[in-house]
């Protein structure tokens, strides 16, 4: 029980963390592809 519990909260850490790194990829995306129409 115990485990599990410690595997959620690693698991949702972990998944925060891709949500942010994809969040920054996609602006750095986004901004790259301004750059390249400008």
């Amino acid at each position: 029980m115990h485990y599990k519990v410690f595997n959620k909260r690693v698991l949702n850490q972990i998944l925060s963390k891709i949500k942010k790194t994809k969040r920054v990829c996609f602006k750095n995306l986004r901004w790259e592809n301004l750059m390249k129409t400008l």
